[in-house]
């Protein structure tokens, strides 16, 4: 009978150990999700998430300022040029508005925007200042 409580015993804490086991496995996934969610870091390509509401929008934005006849500005119309040429929609715009309602959308910000070249490019809300049309095109692409 001992023997029986004792194998009784020893089963339970297996049991137990088992369990507290996957739940510790569950609370880390949702940790490292969460951690990702905040920060994904850099895209192959170089991009960052700014905006996530932007993963829908399926149309590239070059920010160019308008009449410019900076050399940046000239690189932007470029860019943008060889960017519809392949076939992907394209638009620019003069200026952005940007509201955060999540401190962590700031950060990442302030991270990986405070250096950043024109001309600033988003696509599918991922951003990168002065990158290649193939950089681009590839971004586009890989993210739809």
């Amino acid at each position: 009978m001992k023997l029986l409580k004792i194998i009784g015993f020893v089963l339970g804490a297996i049991v137990a150990l088992t369990v507290l086991g996957k739940i510790r496995q569950k609370v880390a996934a949702s940790s490292e999700k969460a951690a990702l969610a905040k920060d994904p870091g850099l895209s192959p390509q170089g991009f960052w998430l700014m905006k996530r509401e932007e993963e829908k929008n399926q149309t590239v934005t070059i920010f160019i300022p308008a009449n410019c006849p900076s050399a940046e500005a000239v690189r932007a119309r470029t860019l943008m040029a060889r960017v519809q040429s392949a076939g992907i929609p394209c638009e620019s715009k003069e200026g952005m508005d940007l509201k955060f309602d999540n401190p962590d959308d700031f950060e990442r910000v302030k991270k990986y925007g405070s250096n950043v070249e024109n001309p600033l490019v988003l696509v599918h809300g991922w951003a990168k200042g002065n990158p290649s049309a193939d950089q681009i095109i590839a971004q586009y692409r890989s993210s739809r």
